[in-house]
């Protein structure tokens, strides 16, 4: 009949992949065929039961047709006005990164008994150790209480430093906010690996309490030169006077027995130079002509201000190259820093 209702019943399965098409059927929706059956009845003229029946068909295929297009309004615009559609059932908080989903039903002091043992043992798995992490964190057996056993945890020295570790970035990616205490101790012990201090210390993400923990990792005594360089350059973009200080500290090292050695004085001073350009020169002038430098980090150096635009220091550079007295492999080294330069030079 080429009917619009009639193409679109067989359809209408197909319409919904992965579930069923509920029809609500309705007397009022019957109403017209209905009519005109008792009209034609009163007219004298009743309608054959073919005729009938082709009218109730009409009205089931009605009926039919609007139900098909309230899904697919459903399925375009979303169930406005439903509790599932609103909250948007399973959903992760926006800050924890955590990807544990708890799907055993059971007693949670059970659970939180369980966590607490694997917590304070040695030698378990990192997957098991984790889970543990998370059911106290956050999971359905945490609680105030649960959490700060985990934080004293941490803090336990009689534990591994690497389950330690391992346990704070664990708690830091289940409840972020709640594992900045643990995260900010750890990078204060004096104790702990100075790597996994500052790993700690940028693990927080409060970041006035990240700055001043990474801070005070650049400017302790008893951590690696390399680390505290590596904390203030992490400093440059929050706080730039903190990292300006910090590693004006570490370039300008000449103290006796200093731990800070050539290479990390050369790269504070590379980093520097971005911040205070005219001190960092002063800095990289007097390690390459102190007669008292090792000829490598001299030529470092000098290379350094050549990268810098320092026309003098290239011109430093091609005076060595013509120094007879100068052992072979320094010559190489030499040789090597002008070819890099020259390759970086417009044509």
């Amino acid at each position: 009949m080429g009917n619009p209702e009639g193409s679109a019943a067989p359809s209408a399965p197909a319409a919904r992949p992965g579930g069923s098409l509920q029809l609500t059927l309705s007397f009022g929706s019957l109403t017209a065929p209905l009519v005109a059956i008792a009209g034609a009845r009163a007219s004298g003229n009743p309608l054959s039961p073919g005729e009938v029946a082709a009218c109730v068909a009409v009205g089931f295929l009605g009926m039919l047709t609007v139900q098909i297009a309230r899904n697919r309004r459903e399925r375009r615009h979303g169930a406005r006005g439903r509790v599932l559609g609103r909250i948007g059932l399973g959903r992760r908080s926006g800050r924890s990164e955590c990807g544990y989903v708890d799907t055993q039903i059971r007693d949670p002091k059970d659970v939180q008994r369980e966590a607490l043992t694997i917590i304070h043992s040695s030698g378990r798995p990192r997957e098991e150790r984790d889970r543990a992490v998370h059911a106290l964190a956050h999971g359905r057996a945490s609680d105030d209480a649960s959490r700060r056993t985990l934080r004293n945890a941490i803090q336990d020295r009689k534990l591994d430093q690497d389950q330690r570790f391992g346990m704070a970035e664990t708690f830091c990616r289940c409840n972020p906010d709640e594992a900045l205490a643990a995260l900010d101790l750890f990078s204060r012990e004096s104790a702990n690996d100075s790597l996994m201090r500052l790993r700690a210390a940028k693990l927080i993400n409060e970041p006035v309490t990240r700055s001043r923990a990474i801070l005070a990792i650049a400017f302790a005594a008893d951590v690696a030169a390399e680390c505290r360089l590596d904390a203030a350059i992490a400093l440059q973009d929050r706080a730039p006077y903190d990292a300006e200080a910090a590693l004006q500290a570490l370039a300008t090292d000449v103290t006796d027995g200093a731990k800070v050695g050539f290479r990390v004085r050369i790269q504070a001073a590379q980093q520097w130079a971005s911040l205070n350009r005219e001190r960092a020169v002063e800095v990289l002038w007097q390690i390459a002509r102190s007669p008292e430098t090792p000829w490598y980090w001299r030529i470092e150096a000098a290379f350094e201000l050549a990268m810098l635009k320092v026309r003098a220091a290239y011109k430093l550079l091609l005076e060595w190259g013509e120094n007879r007295e100068l052992p072979e492999e320094v010559r190489g080294y030499l040789f090597s820093a002008l070819s890099k330069l020259d390759a970086q030079r417009p044509v």
